[in-house]
């Protein structure tokens, strides 16, 4: 019962979430100019924003998937000492 209520709100909280990212990124239809290194781009700020939010979340969720490879070190370590019954 305690998993699907989890669930519900991890849920609800991601949808708000993107919702008012999408609200932002929809107010934000003037043109800027944006310089990365030697180029100088004209976009929409909402194209802008939207891949800040995208690098931002790729580089979150590449971080989270390092991470759960490599095992969390709080995690106990299965003993051996523990008799085996047949």
């Amino acid at each position: 019962m305690a998993d699907g209520i989890k669930a519900n709100l991890k849920l609800t909280g991601i949808s708000v979430a993107v919702i008012l990212v999408l609200i932002v990124i929809l107010q934000n239809t003037d043109e800027v100019e944006t310089s990365v290194l030697w180029l100088s781009i004209r976009m929409p700020r909402a194209l802008l924003l939207l891949t800040t939010f995208a690098v931002g979340f790729g580089s979150g969720y590449l971080v989270h998937l390092r991470r759960a490879k490599r095992g969390r070190p709080d995690e106990p370590t299965p003993s051996t000492d523990l008799p085996v019954e047949d």
